[in-house]
């Protein structure tokens, strides 16, 4: 029987286990579907597929879901995972209590969102990522990304209405949390105007929140007329909305009538707002509804107190303080302090009341360092997220510049390749002749370098047996020197050492072709030469010594000495 059990276990768990892959499956294929993001309610499907209702099925469910994505990556289905998993991890803490900071899911996929470069995509993201803050009480964070989800959606807001009135009512909400009452004021009104051109669009209850919001933000704003204005348009919406049940309208009722009651407070008409303020704490009492027990109390006691009710006035705010749930809500401490102090000040007890008002102080200036450090953290958010996209932008224009040297390279290789082989192809027998010419100038040009070189070593040894006949004649010419004879021996000498231009144009012709650069190279060093000093030079370079340099050009052997200096 034992045996049997364990057996019908066994198979029970193989079933569980293979009906949870199907669902992670169904999921993943769900999360990678295109329109999957234009859903406003994307953030509740999971949690009717009751996957995740505790921290132990949550972790397997997305381990699951992981280890999919790496044998079939699809980077939309990473970002949501990865948002949708530190959404539902900060939500299951908001609800059973504790401290959430762990964001590094949500950054991860921040970093894949910039990089997709779909803007639908990346508001869908940033509208999960804000109400996740949302949930782990950081306001002023949540409000930068709702911002940057409103930038996106107001371009889309006539083809995506129902997400550009869940993304005004997100905004109204925090900001009515960081007391920017007026601006939560403007989004309320634009989520309103919404509203009433698609109502099929907009639930009964995000309507109620959205009056409430606003009537609430007049009323801190000192603006009591308008808000009870709004708090009676509430009453009205309340009686045609037959979503909320019977509870729901009920709770919704006395919070309108508190409200308006307070507001009839602030306008000093206190007959009015007496069974109002009364009928609202009597419901919470009633009903047991924690905040609301407290604001109802706090708003009592400051109507028995208007009434000189002073006893009944300080039991009331004291019950309040005395509650650790309310110790836990500042400006339900605040409110009870600043009550008690009043009543203290009525009674001539000036130290109690200088008591209650420090401790007031000291609350709010809690909350004013919070909300100035939830500030910087959202500044530091920003810089963050810019430094990110900055990144990102810097990658993206290295790849593109990658991509197109790449893209042109590859892009020239194939023409020309195009290009000689089509060349080759057309002219195969050109080439072959272009060659055949090629290597017979080449030999041409070979033998003409040979001939010039054997012309230039005949001159160059003509002009050296000259220059020895020079030096003998110039001797003959010392001998004879008064001979009648020296006449013709000098006509002689001036007729060897001094060649005719046209000599020395085919000299330096043989020259140049054998030794094509030299002429060039000497101009650039030296500038320009004279004819007789270039000629000198290229003598130099063919060897000849000074006595032979000055039999060629017909000067003296010192005049070559100080020429070549």
């Amino acid at each position: 029987m034992r045996h049997c059990i364990l057996f019908l276990l066994f198979i029970y768990c193989i079933k569980l286990h293979a009906q949870s892959d199907e669902q992670v499956r169904q999921i993943y294929d769900h999360l990678a579907q295109k329109e999957v993001y234009y859903d406003s309610g994307i953030l509740i499907y999971l949690e009717d597929l009751n996957l995740i209702d505790s921290a132990g099925p949550k972790k397997v469910f997305f381990d699951k879901l992981y280890d999919l994505i790496k044998k079939e990556p699809n980077a939309q289905v990473m970002i949501l995972a990865l948002s949708l998993d530190n959404y539902h991890s900060a939500n299951r803490l908001n609800v059973y209590g504790g401290n959430f900071d762990d964001l590094s899911k949500l950054n991860k996929a921040l970093k894949i969102a910039i990089s997709q470069e779909d803007e639908l995509l990346l508001s869908a993201f940033f509208s999960i990522y804000g109400i996740t803050l949302e949930l782990i009480k950081q306001p002023q964070i949540a409000l930068f990304y709702f911002t940057k989800e409103h930038q996106i959606l107001k371009r889309y807001k006539n083809q995506y209405k129902s997400l550009y009135e869940k993304n005004c009512f997100n905004l109204t909400k925090v900001l009515y949390q960081i007391s920017e009452y007026q601006h939560s004021i403007e989004f309320g009104k634009l989520g309103l105007k919404l509203s009433e051109q698609r109502p099929t669009f907009f639930k009964d209850l995000q309507k109620v929140y959205l009056l409430d919001l606003i009537g609430a933000s007049y009323k801190n704003l000192g603006k009591a007329d308008s808000s009870i204005i709004y708090y009676q348009i509430l009453a009205d919406q309340l009686k045609k909305s037959p979503d909320l049940d019977i509870y729901q309208q009920q709770l919704w009722n006395s919070i309108v009538n508190g409200n308006i009651g307070e507001n009839l407070l602030n306008l000093g008409k206190f007959d009015e707002a007496a069974p109002l303020v009364r009928a609202y704490y009597n419901f919470n009492q009633k009903n047991k509804d924690i905040y609301n027990i407290f604001l109802s109390t706090n708003l009592l006691a400051r109507l028995q107190n208007i009434k000189g009710n002073i006893q009944e006035a300080k039991r009331l705010f004291k019950s309040v303080l005395s509650d650790p749930a309310a110790l836990r809500k500042s400006d339900l401490v605040i409110k009870a302090c600043d009550g008690l102090s009043s009543v203290y000040v009525k009674v001539g007890n000036i130290d109690s009341a200088l008591y209650f008002q420090k401790m007031s102080l000291q609350e709010a200036s809690k909350v004013s360092k919070i909300i100035y450090q939830s500030g910087l953290d959202a500044a530091e958010s920003k810089i963050e997220f810019e430094k990110v996209q900055n990144e990102l932008d810097h990658s993206k224009k290295i790849i593109s510049q990658v991509k197109i040297s790449r893209n042109l390279a590859i892009l020239s290789l194939i023409l020309a390749t195009f290009l000689i082989i089509t060349f080759y192809v057309l002219n195969r027998n050109k080439w072959r002749y272009k060659i055949e010419e090629q290597n017979l100038l080449q030999q041409m040009a070979e033998q003409k370098i040979n001939d010039s070189k054997a012309l230039l070593d005949n001159m160059t040894h003509s002009l050296i047996e000259k220059s020895n006949m020079v030096e003998q004649l110039a001797h003959q010419i010392q001998i004879v020197e008064n001979a009648e004879s020296s006449y013709n021996l000098k006509e002689q000498l001036t007729d060897i050492a001094i060649t005719s231009d046209v000599g020395w144009d085919r000299f330096f012709h043989s020259f140049a072709t054998v030794n094509p650069s030299f002429l060039g190279k000497l101009e650039r060093m030296t500038g320009s030469l004279s004819p007789a000093e270039l000629r000198l030079t290229v003598l130099i370079k063919v060897g000849l010594n000074n006595s032979q340099l000055a039999s060629s050009l017909g000067i003296s052997s010192g005049s070559v000495v100080k020429s070549k200096y």
